[in-house]
């Protein structure tokens, strides 16, 4: 499956610089700069953009057992001096291909620091495309 290099090209093609991307189209998988930032107490904005998943499918309450919270308060405890907005950018039952038409709209509209994406549950892992 190779929809989900599309949609990190675009991530790394906006130049989201906290996130480790050295130039335009270039993504370095560096989360130290994000990791310092935090720790000196900037305020960040982490974005979740996906499907099903990402929303919370199958959580007992999405807002408190999906991954997206379970991560949301993993950053909280790691960095208390950082103020983090979490941004969720989820429609279920879609998959990458979508993604990248909605990705301005629905998640770097919001000039996200770091980008949680997930697509696995609807993306066709049988698909050569």
């Amino acid at each position: 499956m190779k929809n989900w290099k599309i949609v990190l090209t675009l991530l790394a093609s906006v130049g989201l610089t906290s996130a480790g991307v050295t130039s335009v189209g270039h993504a370095a998988p560096d989360f130290s700069q994000f990791d310092q930032r935090a720790r000196a107490g900037a305020k960040l904005k982490v974005g979740f953009f996906g499907a099903s998943l990402t929303w919370g499918a199958n959580a007992s309450d999405p807002l408190k057992t999906s991954y997206r919270a379970h991560v949301a308060r993993k950053f909280v405890s790691t960095y208390p001096k950082s103020h983090f907005e979490f941004v969720e950018g989820a429609i279920g039952g879609t998959g990458s291909q979508l993604g990248v038409f909605r990705l301005e709209r629905d998640m770097l509209r919001y000039r996200p620091d770091i980008v949680f994406l997930d697509f696995s549950a609807n993306d066709d892992i049988y698909s050569d495309g």
